[in-house]
């Protein structure tokens, strides 16, 4: 796997698990990291600290994915995170008695760059950061595996995915769109359009 090497005056902020990593921060670059690819994250001298996606079109160099130095970013991986998400997000859920709600929340669920929203039967995902673009393949299936009978959509068309390197992208995933598509929260129902936008 490839790696990067952190200036020792930059490593403290990773070991109090900050998700970012700027390109000031690195030292040196080993081997030839593709956009979005899973690097490990070390110190100049050779300790350990993270894995992370490299995207090296950005200020922010690499975004953290986990510091646990076993765990495999893979399609399990995004599965944990997904039902670790809804599990904390449940009793809010079912408190607002409602059907729309965001499941995932980027680096506060620890998935740089991946927004998620629900949307009654139909999941809209935005990717804005150069790992969730290469990670998308293991990101789709863990949805489909956690909601297998639910529709995603695509709105990637922020124009800060230009800075990553990535163009915009919206389509369909998974499934058919509803149409009307509507949402009910603490008994107020409203249409979502879902393709574009409010």
């Amino acid at each position: 796997m490839p790696a990067i090497y952190i200036k020792a005056d930059r490593v403290k902020a990773i070991k109090r698990k900050h998700p970012w990593i700027f390109s000031k921060a690195i030292k040196r670059v080993e081997g030839d990291p593709k956009l979005g690819e899973t690097v490990e994250v070390l110190s100049q001298d050779g300790e350990w600290l993270a894995k992370a996606a490299y995207s090296p079109h950005s200020q922010i160099r690499a975004r953290i994915w986990s510091f646990e130095p076993d765990q495999d970013i893979n399609q399990a991986f995004f599965e944990h995170k997904i039902r670790r998400a809804m599990s904390v997000r449940a009793p809010i859920i079912k408190q607002a008695n409602t059907n729309g709600y965001r499941l995932l929340c980027a680096e506060s669920d620890g998935l740089p760059g991946i927004t998620v929203d629900v949307f009654d039967t139909t999941i809209v995902c935005q990717l804005l950061s150069a790992g969730a673009e290469y990670q998308r393949e293991n990101l789709y299936s863990a949805l489909e595996k956690c909601f297998p009978e639910f529709t995603i959509y695509e709105r990637s068309d922020s124009d800060v995915r230009s800075k990553e390197g990535l163009k915009k992208f919206t389509g369909l995933i998974r499934g058919e769109l509803a149409e009307p598509l509507v949402i009910e929260e603490n008994g107020i129902k409203a249409y979502v359009d879902v393709v574009n936008g409010h």
